[in-house]
């Protein structure tokens, strides 16, 4: 009975996927002058999906209702991206590429001693530390351009050309129009967005069934995963437990200046008595000046998050809530390597087991669709397990259609 249940499942997720697949983005790529050029790439960012210009310069792309990023490449000119937004009916583009000077001229790449150490620090936020991240190379790093900031030790890092990623774990090489990238060393906080686009790496049949093992793990419990089963109320079916963090007042929370006049005076006590009790004191007090205003509390009882969904469109939702998910995946334990990757959050002892990560919104609101993809993906930022995994674990937006 399991097994026809999910063989139905499967029917019906590609069946969907097939229906919903029948508009289109089209249209022409020209050069400044009006002239159609054969030949360009045009490939959709986040997914498995993309085409040629043909002689005219026209090219078509079969897709689903959702907010998509068109990218156009061609050699000797600058690469485009537009955004597209489908609804009920198909769009036309008409895309206009510049002529890239930088490319045509011969490129002289001067050396620097920090490169490589700029070089590993990229990699290792970029595409991740999780045991995934280990089978995968930039293939091209030398497309990046970096800037240090020495006094406020922040690395940025830019590129007009695709960045190439294989990745040997999961069985693609991406393609990544990296827009910006920044890491702040001093907090370790790190930034980064662009366009990635996915290829299928050939390999042995034992191969294919190991990657796509590795595909639906990686999937299991992301961002993508978590708004697909919150979009069609299957939180509970899918592994997933979510609560409110939200801000409170700090009850042991004690201004600077009262702490440090108390410091001072214990301090003195501790001068004329070295006792015990008066070094005990001074720790506290020393404790306390590292506290903040507020707190962050995980609400206890039970969250109807359901309840705060609403349809913006007929194929998109949207949710507002105040603080943050807290959100607890329960189908997978974290991998050894977390502990100690400094991603890792604070939770209950019940969720020790489990996959814990934090879900803020930068807008209040946050749209998505039914396959997870969010609209603007600029309006969520992630801690903890989310956060931990990086490109090394990313799957296209067409996973669910083609291979879950």
């Amino acid at each position: 009975m399991k097994k026809i249940t999910l063989l139905i499942f499967l029917l019906h997720v590609l069946l969907t996927g097939f229906a919903q697949n029948k508009l289109m983005i089209s249209g022409e790529i020209k050069d400044e002058t009006g002239q159609p050029l054969p030949g360009a790439g045009i490939l959709l960012g986040d997914y498995r999906l993309g085409t040629v210009a043909d002689n005219a310069g026209r090219f078509q792309l079969r897709v689903g209702p959702g907010n998509y990023n068109v990218l156009v490449q061609m050699i000797g000119y600058s690469t485009v991206m537009a955004n597209v937004i489908v609804e009920d009916k198909s769009v036309v583009v008409n895309i206009v590429l510049k002529e890239s000077i930088g490319q045509l001229k011969e490129v002289v790449i001067r050396p620097d001693r920090r490169t490589s150490k700029w070089i590993t620090t990229f990699t290792e936020s970029f595409v991740g530390i999780t045991p995934n991240a280990r089978k995968c190379k930039i293939i091209n790093p030398q497309v990046l351009r970096f800037e240090y900031n020495d006094d406020r030790k922040i690395l940025t890092a830019t590129s007009d050309d695709f960045l190439v990623i294989e990745n040997k774990a999961l069985g693609y090489r991406i393609k990544y129009l990296l827009k910006y990238f920044q890491k702040d060393e001093a907090t370790g906080l790190v930034f980064f967005y662009g366009f990635p686009t996915f290829e299928d790496l050939k390999g042995t049949p034992a191969q294919i069934r190991d990657y796509a093992a590795k595909r639906a793990q990686a999937y299991k419990g992301s961002p993508e995963h978590f708004f697909s089963a919150l979009y069609k109320n299957a939180l509970q079916s899918e592994g997933f437990t979510v609560k409110n963090l939200v801000k409170k007042k700090n009850p042991e929370y004690v201004a600077p200046p009262a702490v440090d006049e108390n410091i001072e005076r214990a301090s003195k006590k501790i001068a004329d008595d070295k006792g015990r009790y008066f070094s005990d004191v001074l720790t506290i007090l020393e404790n306390k000046k590292r506290q903040t205003d507020s707190i962050e509390v995980i609400s206890r009882g039970e969250f109807r998050i359901t309840e705060l969904l609403q349809q913006k469109t007929e194929n998109l939702k949207s949710i507002r809530f105040d603080g943050a998910l807290y959100v607890v995946y329960t189908k997978e334990g974290e991998s050894n390597s977390y502990a100690t990757s400094g991603y890792s959050i604070a939770r209950p002892e019940e969720y020790n087991r489990y996959q814990v990560s934090v879900v803020n919104h930068a807008n209040r609101e946050l749209s998505f669709y039914g396959d997870g993809r969010i609209f603007d993906p600029a309006s969520i930022v992630v801690e903890g397990y989310m956060a931990y995994e990086r490109i090394a674990d990313m799957v296209p937006r067409d996973f669910l259609v083609t291979d879950y």
